[in-house]
């Protein structure tokens, strides 16, 4: 499973010894802005750098990590998942799913993650 190998090192790289995500660590690992995860979580960017693990975020930032984990053993490796998550889909009328995270919409960027990976018809 090379794609499950690939994407756990997002989670190495992001989730620290106490078992916190460092969403600062998390946007580097995912080459996404980190205002994209800023208004996904409801923050502000510089809330985000000055707490990067902070408790607030640690659900939805968890619910990322696995996302892109899932999308990456689905489509083969890592790069396909980046590469999804920064491709404009015809669900979002042409928009990138970095574009729904920066606009709040977490839910529908993680719903359609999850359709694509178990493969559920529109």
């Amino acid at each position: 499973m090379r794609g499950a190998t690939t994407a756990s090192s997002i989670a190495e790289k992001a989730i620290g010894q106490q078992g916190r995500v460092n969403v600062v660590k998390l946007a580097s690992e995912l080459d996404i802005p980190l205002d994209a995860l800023a208004g996904a979580f409801k923050k502000s960017r510089r809330y985000l750098h000055m707490e990067p693990k902070a408790k607030s975020v640690q659900t939805d930032a968890v619910k990322i990590v696995r996302m892109v984990d899932e999308l990456a053993e689905h489509l083969g490796e890592r790069r396909f998942a980046l590469f999804w998550l920064k491709t404009p889909q015809p669900e979002f009328r042409g928009k990138t799913p970095i574009d729904y995270l920066r606009d709040g919409h977490l839910d529908l960027v993680l719903g359609l993650a999850h359709d694509i990976v178990f493969m559920v018809p529109d």
